[in-house]
């Protein structure tokens, strides 16, 4: 085209010729990567949201800290949680969110198998709870991955709009909580101070920078969150999103705060109180979990269809429940000024997401800056590493060990690994 052409060009076609022709996504890569733009059932998405997050961070990880720090430890847990789940359907565009999908893709399934595990982990662990022998926990180790491997065979693709049963799961849930409170199988918040001090602890303010870290950074490499997202446009996400999250999810977690008086002995080694109490535990906690590891399986698989590794989420499936087993037979080895074993690899698993994650997010994907839509280079992933290896150290010994004031050193080296990433070009935002 000559240059007299191009004066006489209207802007808006210029504009849609230059959109055009820039090599950045491409709708084509965008329609194969699993996401199509669709809107579906508010309520629908917002169950699914609200299930896919209810886990055995949100079911249990608050027990433990209110049971070492006081019940404001629930405060310092819930409030980043929340709001950082909530706010990443505002952060996040549709497109950034393929981006992610189709340029972080490792990162977003390795994110998928640990979390995997960590359900298989806790699922097991919980079996100890009702006093199944080491024998029953080995056969549930084995049952497991052969059922999500017989699951991962189906060459079936995520549906464009979630069906009604994770609203279902929530609602099951939501019922569980509620009819314990009514016959009294939970303790309630009233008799939380068995857990800790109502005062506040200044250790509460290194874990709150943790929190913060995590619960910010660590939603932009679900792949449920980030399947959401990338179906929904404004202000579909936005409502989804706030009512997901804000609310259904919300009220999963106050449950939390009415049983943990209830599960705290069990997890220490104790027995359930009563059949009861631990039928309603095992509505409300089993169904969850596999509701997550369906849900990152089928993400899994439909994001990564044509290049999935063979048996992933089986061996996800039986790594974690492989954990759960040898803490089982660890079970009389306190460890770590009187942690079990299994409570000791629950935090373990607790440091991917408070430091692993949110470590990548800042220095790869980093949403906003133009990262989201290219692939990490190797000096984002040498910093990466780099911060991971330092912080190590002082997660280990703030977060397992308890000594609380580690964890500031820990998370100010992750900041500064961030901050040290130059800003992304605009040339950068073009396809590698």
């Amino acid at each position: 085209m000559s240059t007299t052409t191009m004066q006489h060009e209207p802007s808006s076609a210029r504009s849609q010729r230059e959109s055009s022709s820039r090599p950045s996504v491409s709708a084509d890569s965008l329609a194969t990567s699993g996401f199509p733009a669709v809107s579906g059932s508010t309520l629908r998405w917002s169950a699914y949201l609200a299930t896919s997050w209810t886990w055995c961070i949100g079911m249990f990880l608050p027990v433990l800290l209110m049971r070492d720090l006081g019940v404001w430890a629930f405060v310092v847990f819930a409030v980043p949680n929340v709001l950082g789940a909530a706010l990443m359907g505002r952060v996040l565009s549709r497109i950034d969110a393929q981006s992610i999908q189709t340029f972080h893709r490792p990162a977003v399934i390795a994110f998928s198998a640990i979390t995997i595990a960590f359900q298989a982990f806790f699922l097991v662990w919980a079996a100890q709870w009702a006093g199944l022998p080491l024998v029953w926990l080995g056969v549930l180790a084995v049952v497991l991955p052969v059922c999500f491997g017989v699951l991962d065979t189906r060459q079936t693709r995520t549906e464009h709009t979630p069906g009604w049963t994770p609203l279902i799961v929530w609602g099951l849930s939501l019922v569980v909580i509620v009819q314990g409170v009514l016959v009294g199988a939970w303790s309630g918040p009233s008799s939380t101070s068995s857990l800790g001090s109502a005062a506040f602890s200044i250790d509460l303010l290194p874990l709150l920078m943790v929190c913060l870290l995590g619960f910010a950074c660590s939603p932009y490499l679900d792949a449920t969150f980030l399947r959401t997202r990338a179906s929904l446009g404004q202000p579909a996400a936005g409502r989804t999103f706030a009512l997901g999250l804000g609310f259904m999810f919300t009220l999963m977690i106050l449950g939390t705060l009415w049983y943990a008086p209830a599960v705290l002995g069990p997890a220490m080694g104790q027995r359930v109180a009563s059949l009861s109490v631990l039928v309603l535990i095992a509505l409300h906690i089993v169904p969850q979990l596999l509701m997550t590891i369906s849900m990152h399986r089928a993400c899994a698989r439909d994001t990564n269809s044509r290049r999935q590794t063979p048996g992933f989420v089986p061996i996800a499936v039986a790594v974690g429940a492989l954990c759960g087993v040898l803490c089982a037979v660890a079970a009389d080895q306190a460890m770590f000024r009187g942690l079990l074993a299994s409570e000791a690899m629950y935090r373990v698993f607790m440091g991917f997401y408070g430091l692993v994650a949110p470590a990548y997010v800042l220095t790869c994907l980093r949403p906003g800056s133009g990262y989201q839509h290219v692939r990490p280079s190797t000096l984002q992933l040498s910093v990466f590493a780099a911060a991971v290896i330092l912080a190590l150290p002082f997660y280990f010994l703030g977060f397992v060990d308890r000594q609380w004031a580690y964890l500031v050193p820990g998370v100010v080296i992750v900041l500064v690994a961030a901050i040290s990433i130059p800003a992304a070009p605009i040339t950068r935002r073009a396809l590698a």
